[in-house]
């Protein structure tokens, strides 16, 4: 009695220049895809793994949906890695997206603002500095200007503040630290750039007299010009 024999799946041609991959379901089914995936060039399998994901939309996002819930953490620091080595593209990304929504980004504010003013409040009064580099940061954009290093920026008002007294950059009088103030030496309104190379520390009565001018104009109006 003759006993019967399953037909066998065929080798690929190696010699053969038909691609051994394709995005299209394959007649040979399954174990042909095995054999391709292992033996074909690396286009050729990135051009079958996204032909398989381009025709299972929705057990791959079910499959992200899973990875991103089990790994939050690992999610966040690419993200954060990722934006650090492409942080011109996403600024730029950033910038456009502001512009291109800038009435829904006004409207949902006002909304969140509404929403949560007390707590908002409350954060400003606990923590003064950061209320300061916000103000200094919407009104250095307002004008076109740019915004340098938030954390040096940080590092250096917090280190003046620390101490009892400090000398002002444009009288050189030592004062007290309670009475001075952060100063832009090129003003904000002007363009200048709330940048740690921008900014002086100004004794109340200076910082209020040059207000929003520049060096020139504000020369003319002292009895004594400052010199530089």
């Amino acid at each position: 009695m003759a006993t019967e024999t399953k037909p066998t799946l065929p080798l690929p041609d190696q010699s053969s220049s038909t691609p051994l991959l394709s995005s299209e379901p394959s007649d040979t089914g399954a174990a042909f895809s095995l054999i391709a995936k292992s033996n074909g060039t690396k286009e050729q399998r990135r051009a079958y793994h996204q032909g398989w994901r381009d025709g299972n939309i929705e057990k791959v996002k079910l499959s992200l949906l899973k990875y991103k819930t089990k790994h939050p953490d690992r999610i966040r620091r690419a993200q954060a890695k990722s934006n650090a080595k492409n942080a011109d593209n996403v600024r730029a990304r950033k910038a456009a997206y502001r512009e291109l929504h800038q009435t829904e980004i006004r409207e949902y504010q006002k909304q969140y603002y509404a929403k949560n003013r007390l707590e908002l409040l409350k954060k400003k009064r606990l923590h003064p500095e950061k209320r300061r580099q916000s103000e200094h940061k919407r009104r250095a954009q307002k004008h076109g200007g740019s915004v340098g290093d938030k954390k040096l920026i940080s590092r250096w008002e917090q280190s003046w503040r620390s101490k009892r007294y400090v000398r002002c950059y444009w009288c050189r009088f030592k004062i007290k630290t309670k009475l001075c103030h952060t100063d832009h030496i090129e003003p904000l309104s002007k363009g200048g750039s709330h940048s740690i190379d921008n900014l002086c520390i100004s004794c109340c009565h200076c910082n209020l007299s040059k207000n929003a001018k520049d060096i020139n104009e504000w020369n003319k109006s002292l009895d004594q010009p400052v010199l530089l």
